[in-house]
């Protein structure tokens, strides 16, 4: 692996962050790390942030370590890719079989989160506070009380003036 992944995080997580950097890099698709036979662009980086849901694609970008790392992991993911296609295992009939399955699950996950999730603006700030109005009395808590007891032991031969002291 080069060393320029280490650089190439730096540029990066400057330009997600806002800082004062150009990000024309992006735009001439330079080579941020290689293994081997395998490189790996900024195009294809930006492309897999981006395709990260909101917590994961902060947590990646708050730092150089997330983006070295993700870095190098593409890499690696990359090179066995490679590997696995040089030896003809994507043809195997079961593991082509593994793969449609995968494909069509991708897209009906995606398809579901689409067409699942509720319209931008849904629930409104009017129809929040009107639910609220509604059912104020569900939200409220109950009165709490505190209590507590303090037991004394008393023998039952003990005279009248220690039982009474213990009550």
């Amino acid at each position: 692996m080069k060393t320029g992944i280490r650089a190439w995080s730096f540029w990066l997580a400057a330009c997600l962050m806002g800082g004062g950097f150009s990000c024309q890099a992006a735009a001439q698709d330079t080579v941020v790390g290689k293994m081997g036979n395998v490189e790996i662009k900024t195009s294809e980086m930006l492309r897999l942030i981006d395709a990260q849901p909101p917590e994961v694609r902060r947590q990646i970008t708050s730092g150089l370590t997330g983006l070295d790392r993700l870095a190098r992991s593409e890499l690696v993911r990359q090179s066995l890719l490679a590997e696995a296609r040089s030896k003809g295992w994507e043809k195997k009939p079961d593991v082509a079989f593994v793969m449609e399955r995968a494909k069509e699950d991708a897209l009906l996950q995606v398809y579901m989160n689409d067409v699942a999730g509720p319209p931008a603006g849904y629930p409104s700030e009017d129809d929040v506070k009107k639910a609220y109005e509604a059912n104020k009395g569900a939200f409220a808590l109950p009165v709490q009380y505190n209590l507590a007891q303090i037991f004394l032991a008393v023998p039952e031969n003990a005279d009248k003036q220690i039982a009474a002291a213990a009550q």
